[in-house]
């Protein structure tokens, strides 16, 4: 008897396509790197134009840097369709756009693969010691910077200030290191639920669907708004106690130069 195919096994289908053909964390970790130089571009520019109000400033550079995020995915995903639909291999779990009894022969094939044996909470848990083992590295790196930064006499910044920022950056660090480590994941989902969905839901009744954008937002604006809730957080304090500073930069020239 034939195992009812789910979308859960067509992803992991999917997953195990690009981890073995690609370097998808690689290609994320791409896409998170302009996506950060997005937000500091953003901020930079508001600065320009007058928005002066720190906090207020980097919550709108970051809600820009996601806006960004979703269009660098887009273009991630129309390129892999050319490239999955150049790919003769992935024709074992995708159907045809050619023909409906192609699409419908291979339909029937993964069927059959869905008794395949994929492990899921395999991969969860890789997706975790990944993000732990490099938050773990992020918190050396800072913690060192910060100790020479504290100790420099040069930079006489009082330790909340220095303290906000490591976990500003941290903060950062951590959420880009889980969004990298589950791009894999990621990926498979956009690409099933982005251009393979025209092709295959509608022939396979009881399969649930998504639109893409929707699975983005929902594996992405946790570690998205994590980091915006501490950077404003950051900006606040700046401004609360330098209130004539509009800028990190502003916030340093004025520990250093008073007294």
């Amino acid at each position: 008897m034939k195992t009812k195919f789910s979308r859960e096994k067509f992803v992991r289908r999917v997953r195990a396509h690009l981890e073995h053909d690609g370097f998808p964390r690689l290609e994320m970790t791409l896409i998170v790197a302009l996506t950060g130089l997005t937000g500091f571009l953003s901020s930079f520019l508001l600065l320009q134009c007058g928005f002066y109000t720190l906090w207020l400033r980097y919550l709108c550079a970051f809600g820009v840097a996601y806006v960004v995020f979703f269009g660098l995915l887009w273009l991630w995903l129309q390129k892999r369709q050319h490239d999955m639909f150049d790919t003769v291999d992935i024709l074992n779990v995708m159907p045809s756009p050619s023909s409906s009894s192609q699409a419908a022969e291979v339909s029937s094939n993964l069927m059959e693969a869905g008794a395949g044996d994929f492990s899921g909470a395999g991969a969860s848990d890789s997706f975790a010691s990944v993000a732990s083992e490099e938050s773990s590295s992020s918190l050396s790196g800072v913690g060192d910077a910060l100790e020479v930064v504290g100790e420099a006499d040069d930079f006489a910044i009082p330790l909340v200030i220095i303290l906000a920022i490591g976990a500003a950056v941290l903060a950062l660090l951590a959420s880009s290191a889980v969004v990298i480590a589950s791009a894999p994941a990621l990926f498979a989902e956009l690409i099933v639920d982005g251009f393979l969905s025209a092709s295959l839901y509608h022939r396979l009744k009881g399969l649930h669907t998504r639109h893409w954008l929707n699975t983005a937002l929902r594996k992405t604006i946790l570690p998205f708004l994590f980091s915006a809730v501490f950077f404003a957080g950051l900006g606040w304090l700046m401004q609360h106690m330098v209130p004539q500073a509009h800028s990190l930069g502003e916030v340093i020239h004025h520990f250093r130069t008073t007294p």
